[in-house]
């Protein structure tokens, strides 16, 4: 699976909140695919997915309260 044009514009703004639900959707996409990760993994998909969509809400709660760039 690939990044989508719009994540990749993003690169170079990670406080975006664009970019950071746009990346959340993709984690969301991924993760209904089913499709396989990179050789060698062991970590489950769900597991990985669900701690990375807490840490970018929080992240974007956290910037909604404190009003930061």
């Amino acid at each position: 699976m690939q990044l989508s044009y719009a994540n990749v514009l993003c690169t170079d703004d990670y406080l975006s909140t664009e970019c950071s639900e746009n990346l959340i959707k993709c984690i969301d996409k991924f993760k209904r695919s089913r499709e396989s990760t990179f050789t060698g993994n062991t970590c489950l998909v769900e597991d990985v997915t669900k701690l990375i969509t807490l840490v970018i809400d929080a992240a974007l709660v956290a910037r909604r309260y404190l009003h930061k760039p």
